[in-house]
């Protein structure tokens, strides 16, 4: 859990972001996460993380090589807390501002899915 907190501080850093970014280390830690193995708390963490991640333009290839966006596209499951799914959806909102991303997301029916969300209750 404080490995993730302390990858959240180091991505608030533009230099720290920078090695996480040239090193991979952002693919190796997605690649690492197993959705139907993985605590509630952790995948918060890594949620949140996830935000992060989109937040920073300069993170934009490895948001493309790691596929990004189909592991924020499961984490709008209903079956998920509202906290992980709030972060999830922040996350596509900030992806909607890289035109690269912005089409994958409409091909991929993540408006819809947002569109969704809105309706839920929760």
């Amino acid at each position: 859990m404080q490995a993730y907190d302390i990858v959240c501080n180091l991505m608030m850093d533009k230099d720290y972001r920078a090695k996480l970014r040239d090193k991979d280390y952002i693919k190796h830690i997605y690649e690492s996460v197993y959705l139907d193995k993985i605590e509630e708390r952790k995948l918060e963490k890594i949620s949140h993380l996830t935000t992060l991640v989109a937040f920073h333009s300069d993170m934009l290839p490895n948001i493309i090589s790691s596929n990004l966006l189909s592991f924020i596209i499961k984490l709008l499951d209903m079956n998920y807390s509202v906290t992980i799914r709030s972060n999830a959806v922040l996350a596509i909102s900030l992806l909607t501002y890289h035109e690269v991303l912005f089409q994958e997301l409409i091909n991929n029916n993540v408006i819809d899915m947002v569109m969704d969300l809105c309706m839920d209750p929760k």
